[in-house]
């Protein structure tokens, strides 16, 4: 009995350890994303419009893309697991993909101001799950890539 209880408070230590782990390194994250889209916000401006005004004095025009695979760390994964169980919404996945698609779109912005551009139009994004299938056929990975592209524009 005291073997089955140590195994289940280690356990427990464990998830606790994980999730503050994933907690401090998810804060620095956002962090990081905050202070870089701050930089970006006034430097290129996106939009999904398909055609740029004709007002606008082109210098150049370029197809430009970026993308990320995330994944979500093992206390997360363990909590959807139980979620999916029970039922209901899975908001310990939605930080991995807001995080991802933020994440996505600062490098496409950081790509095509390298370039030189000050916009980017048509802008889409395309989600892809990466992993295994389970007995079942559905996908049981937690794996996501998140391309993100558009028509960047220098303008005058």
């Amino acid at each position: 009995m005291d073997f089955y209880l140590f195994v289940l408070i280690l356990t427990f230590l464990i998830l606790i350890f994980f999730y503050i782990l994933s907690h401090i390194i998810e804060t620095s994250h956002y962090k990081y994303i905050k202070s870089r889209e701050a930089y970006y916000k006034d430097r290129i401006i996106v939009t999904n419009l398909k055609n740029i005004p004709s007002d606008l004095k082109i210098k150049k025009c370029f197809f430009c893309s970026a993308s990320i695979v995330i994944s979500a760390n093992y206390y997360k994964r363990f909590v959807a697991s139980i979620k999916q169980i029970i039922g209901g919404h899975l908001k310990t996945l939605e930080t991995v993909l807001d995080r991802g698609y933020r994440e996505a779109l600062l490098r496409l912005k950081e790509k095509a101001y390298r370039q030189g551009a000050n916009m980017i139009f048509n802008f889409r994004m395309e989600t892809a799950t990466v992993g295994r299938t389970g007995r079942r056929g559905e996908n049981s990975s937690s794996i996501v890539e998140i391309l993100v592209y558009g028509t960047a524009v220098e303008t005058e």
